[in-house]
């Protein structure tokens, strides 16, 4: 589960994941269609897919499955695929998602947001 710091749009599936990992290859989550779905901006104009998976020490790790806006927490969320070597990295500034031609930071969640001890499901 990715906290995503947006306030203009929330993932919605196919959308990339990006981690600044240098020259390091941890390989790529293969994309579920091809180089992820089609892409619009804002506008409704197609952005084009990158060059590569590649941007400078930015590279292509994974994919996004779903997510949304998470209205108990207050946050932006989106869950998706990532090379088992990055999973447990929770450190600001290694990940971005791509949302709608544009890169928003993400950071891991490394335990639920909402009622992670389960007290509310018991009660």
């Amino acid at each position: 589960m990715f906290v995503v710091d947006t306030d203009s749009a929330d993932v919605i599936a196919d959308e990339p994941i990006w981690a600044k990992v240098g020259d390091q290859d941890y390989g790529l989550v293969e994309a579920p269609h091809g180089y992820g779905g089609i892409r619009f901006d804002c506008g409704g104009n197609e952005v084009p897919k990158p060059a590569g998976n590649r941007d400078g020490d930015w590279r292509v790790v994974g994919w996004i499955t779903s997510g949304g806006y998470g209205h108990a927490v207050e946050k932006s969320l989106a869950q998706g695929y990532l090379p088992s070597a990055l999973a447990k990295r929770f450190e600001a500034g290694l990940f971005e998602i791509e949302i709608l031609g544009n890169r928003a930071p993400a950071i891991i969640a490394p335990e639920p947001l909402f009622d992670p001890s389960g007290a509310k499901m018991r009660s």
